[in-house]
C-alpha cells in the first residue's frame, strides 16, 4: 500500500517519467494571475468605498455584498496559492503521487464552493448597483428594472444549485476528495459543462443590459460611447466564460485532470476580478474629478465624454 501511495497517480506516456521532485509547471503564470487579480480587486473595491463614504456619502446595500464578495475572494487566492505551491500549477497528473490526491482534490472543492459564493454576491451587488445608477425613485420601474430582478433571481437560483451540487456532489461527502471511501457521486463532469454553458448565457445578457440603457439616454453619443464603454469590462468576463466551456470538455475526457484544473482556477480567478471591476469601475470619474488640478481633470473627462456621469442618479 505504501509503495502504491508513492506512486504516481496517473501513469505516464511512454518515454516519460515521474518527476515527484521538480515537475514541470506553469506557477509564473499562476502567480502573476493571482497578484494581478488581487491588487486590481482591492484598488478598484478601496476606490469605490472611498466614492462611497466620502464623496456621494451614500453607502447603500449592495456596498456591504461587496465587502462580503471581497472577503470571500482573498480566502480563494488562498486556497489557490496554496495548490500551486504543491503540487503547482499545470502539473501533470502523473508527477503527483497518489498520497496527494485527496489534499489536491479538497482543495479544488473548497476552491469551487468560494467561487459560487462570490459570482451570487457579485451579481446581487452589481444588479442591485444598477437599479440604483439607472432606475432612481422618481423614474417609474420599467423593462430594465424587471429585467435586472429577474436576472438576479435567475443568478441567485443558478449560484445556489450549483452550491448545492459541489456540496453534496457524492455520499458520503468526502468521497469527493478521497478515491478510497466507497459512495456514490453525481456526474460532475456533465454538469460542469451544463453550468459553463448557463452561466455564460446568462452572462452576455448582463452584458448588454446596460448597453440598452445606455443607448435611450438623452445625450451626445460621444458621452454615450464613454459610458457604454466603462460598462463593456464585463465582456472580459463573457471571454472567461467561453473559454470555460472549451476546457470543459478536454477535462471531462482527459484522465490528466490537474492539468485542466489549473485552467479553471485561473478562468475562475478572471472571471471574479472582472465582476469586481464591473461593479466599482463606474465610481472612478467622480473620484477623479475631486482630484487636485480639477482644471485639467475636468477638461479630459469632457473631451471624453464622461463630464457627467458622477451626475448618474445613485
Amino acid at each position: 500500500m505504501e509503495q502504491f501511495l508513492d506512486g504516481p497517480a496517473l501513469s505516464p506516456p511512454n518515454g516519460v517519467n515521474s518527476d515527484f521532485a521538480k515537475p514541470e509547471h506553469g506557477n509564473v503564470l499562476c502567480v502573476g494571475v493571482f497578484n494581478v487579480g488581487i491588487i486590481l480587486v482591492v484598488s478598484v473595491v478601496l476606490i469605490r468605498l472611498y466614492t462611497r463614504i466620502f464623496l456621494i456619502k451614500r453607502f447603500r446595500v449592495e456596498d456591504f455584498f461587496m465587502i462580503a464578495a471581497l472577503a470571500i475572494y482573498v480566502s480563494f487566492i488562498y486556497v489557490g496559492w496554496t495548490k500551486f505551491q504543491c503540487p503547482g500549477g499545470f502539473v501533470h497528473l502523473w508527477n503527483i503521487r497518489v498520497r496527494e490526491l485527496p489534499r489536491i482534490f479538497k482543495g479544488v472543492n473548497l476552491g469551487s464552493i468560494l467561487y459560487c459564493i462570490v459570482m451570487l454576491l457579485l451579481k446581487i451587488s452589481i444588479f442591485i448597483d444598477w437599479i440604483h445608477i439607472f432606475v432612481p425613485p422618481q423614474i417609474v420601474r420599467g423593462g430594465f428594472y424587471y429585467a435586472c430582478v429577474g436576472n438576479m433571481v435567475m443568478n441567485i437560483l443558478f449560484y445556489v444549485a450549483c452550491l448545492f451540487v459541489e456540496i453534496f456532489a457524492c455520499t458520503p461527502r468526502d468521497k469527493i476528495w478521497n478515491i478510497f471511501q466507497r459512495g456514490t457521486c453525481v456526474n460532475i463532469y456533465l454538469i460542469n459543462i451544463a453550468s459553463s454553458v448557463f452561466n455564460f448565457v446568462l452572462d452576455v445578457a448582463m452584458l448588454g443590459m446596460p448597453q440598452y440603457k445606455i443607448w435611450k439616454l438623452q445625450l451626445s453619443k460621444k458621452r454615450k460611447v464613454a459610458i457604454s464603454l466603462l460598462f463593456a469590462i464585463g465582456a472580459l468576463g463573457c471571454i472567461c466564460g467561453g473559454l470555460r466551456i472549451v476546457y470543459s470538455i478536454p477535462y471531462m475526457k482527459s484522465p490528466d485532470k490537474s492539468y485542466y484544473l489549473t485552467a479553471f482556477g485561473l478562468l475562475a480567478t478572471g472571471e471574479m476580478t472582472i465582476g469586481f471591476l464591473v461593479l466599482c469601475i463606474p465610481s472612478m470619474p467622480k473620484l477623479i474629478k475631486e482630484m487636485p488640478r480639477q482644471d485639467i481633470v475636468r477638461k479630459f473627462l469632457g473631451r471624453i465624454g464622461l463630464s457627467s456621469l458622477d451626475r448618474t442618479p445613485r
